[in-house]
């Protein structure tokens, strides 16, 4: 019997070969794509940021209890912080050589989007490899020198073991899926939701399927997931401490800034993205919402467990977005990502069960992305290509102009730490507000100087000394802005305030201004040394100032 015909005379095995081989040759060209990113990330990130620099330090900790200890600091458990301690004991320690495993694990998480694929009958990851890293975010997320890349890349191996586990049960793969899920929880905390959607997914197959023993073996293993994780009750009750000052406030946790955050996460810019990702939206309605003549409304049997574990699991990681969205988490693009690299092959792999059965539909698919990748590309490789921070830079200008007994005044706190790990002058320097420790995210301290009446007096009594003894003060400003208008600045109650509640930012800004207007008012020479540029994701500026008046 002849083949059926399209319309254009084309049989429908042609035509679908064909696409294959369009999709296959789409999907190569943007994974090589991809893959350019991370080595260009790789290779230009430049100096470390302030969240990379205090994950390596704690890494770095004299002993492994030490690690333990300060894992408060960090927001992190402990498998990322041994395994980068593991490497840097093999003596990689510098920038370059500490982002390789971000390279490694960037590289991975594309060959694990294709691995993954195909288990759920998409034979190619199009829609899933640009959701992920075709964005200012993804690749950065992945590459950092942070705990999202291998977590990201443990959440899609337990996918897949736990799918796994469902289609063709046995004890081995139990235990492969416990291990990846325990390795995964215990390499980020927001994995907790996605292990938790996963076997969730997975039970709700067993228990359609009436297969008792399968649904205990997952809840066994969740179980067991559950309690390893209690280990950090004592950290995170100190962690509940102080984390109100990084929080964000009432005021600010409002959908329309949560939507902001998360189409951030998606775009590189305007609200036009919104608009078109609602329509892609309507694109995946309509794919499932077509039927061709004659065919049954109800997916056939053997695709049924796969739909609902497909659907089981977006459905469940949609909770962490509804959980995220009323919480007190700032809205960081990071936290966006684990999300979207979770749900992108779960997804495009649900859209694809009718898509596949549409030329039209597997056309306007490739259309997509391809829009995508004209859109991004450029923008992205752009923004990649830009160093991570202006620090270095920063640290190699006052080693090269300051003289012994000059003053280092760096503004905010957090700047310090990246300052610490680059500057190794005999110059005396500190933070605003100074701060004992400058290796990590201090926020406990930060939490005491808000509480405290005036945490910077002593450090403007060092600067008004500096000057009048004709010694010159280099000014490191980071995030907070350069005012040209010598103005007294209102002191804020202490805390909680009445709108900002514990959130640090007011106070930064107060310290940041009353050693700026001390400096303006009372020098008598300026001197821009360096502007912040915006060549650099974490533009750092420079100031010299010298003389009193």
């Amino acid at each position: 019997m002849a083949p059926e015909k399209n319309e254009d005379g084309m049989s429908r095995s042609s035509t679908a070969s064909w696409m294959d081989a369009v999709e296959m040759a789409a999907a190569l060209a943007l994974t090589a794509f991809l893959a350019g990113l991370q080595v260009l990330f790789f290779l230009r990130g430049g100096g470390l940021f302030q969240d990379e620099v205090a994950t390596v330090n704690i890494a770095q900790l004299p002993s492994v209890l030490d690690v333990w200890e300060h894992l408060q600091f960090d927001s992190m458990p402990l498998v990322w912080p041994y395994v980068l301690r593991a490497w840097a004991a093999l003596g990689f320690t510098s920038d370059l050589a500490l982002r390789f495993p971000g390279l490694v694990l960037g590289l991975l998480v594309l060959a694990a989007l294709w691995i993954l694929a195909p288990q759920f009958g998409c034979r190619t990851p199009l829609i899933a490899l640009a959701f992920v890293e075709l964005n200012f975010e993804g690749t950065r997320t992945v590459g950092y020198i942070k705990q999202y890349g291998l977590g990201i890349l443990l959440n899609l191996g337990f996918l897949a073991s736990v799918w796994s586990c469902v289609k063709s049960p046995s004890r081995w793969r139990w235990w492969l899926a416990l291990l990846v899920g325990m390795l995964g929880a215990h390499t980020l905390y927001h994995n907790c939701f996605f292990i938790l959607a996963t076997l969730a997914a997975g039970m709700a197959v067993t228990l359609s399927e009436r297969a008792w023993k399968r649904t205990l073996g997952l809840l066994a293993m969740g179980l067991t997931i559950l309690v390893s994780m209690t280990i950090y009750t004592a950290t995170l009750t100190t962690v509940a401490d102080w984390s109100p000052t990084v929080e964000l406030p009432a005021h600010y946790r409002t959908w329309s800034n949560f939507f902001q955050g998360l189409l951030r996460s998606l775009s590189p810019t305007g609200t036009f993205w919104l608009w078109f990702w609602a329509a892609a939206a309507v694109f995946c309605v309509l794919c499932w919402a077509s039927r061709r003549r004659g065919e049954e409304t109800a997916p056939a049997t053997k695709d049924r467990p796969r739909i609902v574990f497909l659907l089981a699991a977006i459905l469940a990681a949609v909770v962490y977005l509804g959980f995220f969205a009323v919480s007190r988490q700032p809205y960081n693009s990071r936290y966006f990502i684990v999300l979207f690299a979770y749900v992108a092959v779960p997804a495009e792999a649900l859209l694809l069960i009718r898509v596949n059965a549409f030329a039209i539909m597997r056309l306007l698919r490739l259309a997509m992305v391809a829009y995508l990748c004209w859109a991004y590309a450029g923008p992205v490789w752009r923004d990649i290509a830009r160093g991570e921070s202006q620090m270095v830079r920063v640290v190699e200008l006052i080693e090269a102009n300051a003289d012994n007994g000059d003053l280092i005044v760096i503004s905010p706190w957090a700047e310090g730490m990246i300052f610490a790990r680059y500057f190794h002058g005999p110059n005396p320097w500190f933070t605003i507000p100074p701060l004992e420790d400058n290796r990590m995210h201090r926020s406990d301290l930060i939490k005491k100087c808000m509480q405290e009446d005036d945490p910077t007096a002593a450090a403007r009594a060092k600067i008004a000394e500096a000057l009048q003894d004709k010694r010159r003060v280099f000014f490191v400003v980071g995030n907070a802005m350069i005012s040209q208008q010598a103005t007294i600045p209102v002191r804020p109650g202490k805390p909680p305030l009445p709108l900002t509640e514990w959130n640090e930012t007011v106070y930064l800004l107060y310290w940041h201004a009353g050693t700026q207007t001390l400096l303006l008012r009372h020098s008598v020479e300026q001197e821009f040394l360096c502007r912040a540029s915006g060549e650099y994701r974490s533009p750092v500026g420079l100031i010299c100032f010298q003389g009193w008046k």
